[in-house]
């Protein structure tokens, strides 16, 4: 059975510091952690993986996806022949573990530039330090707890457990939730043909991974104030060859 090669490729940019940006920067280190990969079908959308197919099960190998190279492979992980012939399918639907090692600098929304010095949990953002010192490779957490009207997108949930059991609405994060479901639309929609496994690349960018949350003061976490340095979403591109 041919498997599934996922190539997870980095395009580290330059920290981008602007109004539109103001709490997000670049990581340098985003390692993740992988526990059931599925194909959704072409009435699929944002908040909804129809239909889903399970080509993937299992935790996958730490993949730090800030430090893969162009067209380097970091892991494979699934298996495209489990997907269903004559099956048009338009996204990804990714169960992960929330907890996420992350080292790199950000600006708050005070204008604060902070680095990565503590560690988060599950409901509360990790701390920083002030900029000048070495950012620290700390455990953050994906997502703010809190649901779509916080800004949260609608590509991500948190679930039960690695299975993906028991899933939260579209756009919601319970803090007492250690896994969440993130939902990624493929650039080009795929169409399994008998005899024809294509290699999926994943290229992950992650100049705006690493944000900061509210103002930080002098780059310290508040849980109540929902302050603090959280994993973001990595841009992500999905192509077939």
């Amino acid at each position: 059975m041919k498997y599934l090669k996922i190539i997870l490729t980095s395009f580290l940019l330059s920290l981008i510091v602007s109004s539109a940006y103001a709490a997000k920067g670049a990581a340098t280190v985003y390692k993740i952690t992988m526990t059931k990969l599925e194909m959704c079908d072409s009435a699929s959308t944002d908040s909804l993986c129809n239909n889903p197919v399970t080509i993937g099960t299992g935790t996958s190998p730490v993949i730090d996806i800030a430090s893969t190279t162009a067209g380097a492979s970091a892991a494979s992980y699934g298996n495209l022949g489990l997907g269903k012939f004559g099956t048009t399918y338009t996204y990804f639907q990714i169960t992960m573990k929330r907890a996420m090692t992350l080292k790199g600098t950000a600006v708050d929304d005070n204008g604060t530039t902070c680095i990565t010095a503590g560690n988060g949990t599950n409901r509360i953002g990790g701390a920083g330090a002030a900029n000048g010192g070495t950012p620290a490779e700390v455990t953050l957490y994906a997502g703010i707890v809190g649901n779509s009207s916080h800004g949260l997108p609608l590509t991500m949930n948190t679930v039960d457990d690695a299975n993906g059991t028991g899933p939260d609405a579209a756009g919601v994060i319970a803090d007492q939730h250690d896994f969440f479901q993130h939902r990624e639309k493929l650039d080009t929609t795929l169409t399994l043909k008998a005899g024809v496994i294509p290699t999926v690349k994943i290229a992950f960018g992650t100049s705006e991974a690493l944000q900061a949350v509210g103002n930080m003061g002098n780059c310290t976490q508040n849980a109540a104030a929902k302050v603090g340095f959280i994993a973001a979403e990595p841009d992500v591109s999905i192509t077939f060859e």
